[in-house]
């Protein structure tokens, strides 16, 4: 699975701030009752999309993933796009379906990525 690999990644990059770390691991997850707002649900899966610059297709095969995914509990979608060349287009074809999520990012600077990730 990515997943152990991801939250490898996670926790070699993000050693002073633990946001990336806890959403991978679902540190921030509490039970649907006690939830304060901002916080993700106790079972939720995170979608990762890179977005290159050479068209919109990556992130409509994002939003197919999320799509069928969301049925079966919480998704966190996080977006990154290669340029920001596309991202506002990529960001307007996907606003209701990234809206109905339990947390959304389209980012386009890895500095943007960390400021946004839950704490």
């Amino acid at each position: 699975s990515w997943l152990p690999m991801a939250l490898a990644w996670a926790q070699a990059r993000d050693r002073e701030d633990q946001s990336l770390t806890n959403l991978l691991s679902g540190g921030l997850a509490t039970t649907d009752r006690q939830r304060k707002e901002g916080e993700l649900p106790a079972d939720y899966v995170v979608v990762f999309t890179q977005v290159l610059p050479d068209g919109l297709g990556d992130v409509i095969f994002g939003e197919n993933s999320v799509l069928e995914l969301l049925p079966v509990g919480g998704v966190a979608w996080i977006r990154c796009y290669c340029s920001e060349d596309n991202s506002g287009a990529g960001e307007n074809l996907v606003a209701s379906t990234a809206a109905s999520t339990c947390f959304s990012l389209g980012c386009t600077t890895k500095e943007a990525f960390f400021r946004a990730v839950p704490r």
